[in-house]
């Protein structure tokens, strides 16, 4: 099982520069998980990714621009548009129509992440700005009480 031998391999130090950046980037993200909120650290590490890819995708349209190519397609040579698909063989025990909505939500948070609508990347990094904001306020715990709160004043008000 290639997953294992990888997983070994990283354990084992066979490969000191792929595990040195591996277990630093853990330590870095547990030291911060301690400072921080789960959900700060999370919506940090995707507002950190978005930011990456919206200044990729600008220093790639400045390129297009200042090279003056007249084809506008060579911007999606850059990004290979991958569709991840569960199949469904293998998880129709465990979910039958979840497997579409996975797909369609992996989909489009790789659109987002591509930057393929500016306005829609945009907003989701507003969303997660906002995220964070609330992350530094709240406790992951005491937020899952007040979604819990809502839903039980809904359903007695329903």
């Amino acid at each position: 099982i290639p997953g294992i031998l990888d997983l070994k391999n990283l354990l084992l130090w066979r490969n000191s520069r792929k595990t040195l950046i591996v277990f630093t980037g853990i330590l870095l993200l547990l030291l911060d998980v301690m400072v921080h909120s789960v959900i700060s650290v999370i919506s940090m590490v995707g507002i950190t990714v978005l930011i990456a890819a919206i200044g990729h995708r600008l220093l790639v349209q400045f390129w297009s621009i200042w090279k003056k190519d007249e084809n506008k397609d060579q911007i999606l040579r850059f990004y290979p548009h991958p569709k991840i698909e569960i199949p469904r063989e293998e998880t129709l025990y465990l979910a039958g129509k979840a497997v579409s909505h996975i797909n369609l939500i992996l989909n489009r948070m790789i659109e987002l992440l591509l930057v393929e609508k500016w306005e829609d990347s945009l907003k989701f990094l507003v969303l997660l700005c906002g995220i964070n904001l609330l992350g530094d306020c709240f406790n992951g715990l005491t937020l899952l009480i007040f979604g819990m709160c809502i839903c039980c004043l809904t359903l007695l008000y329903l």
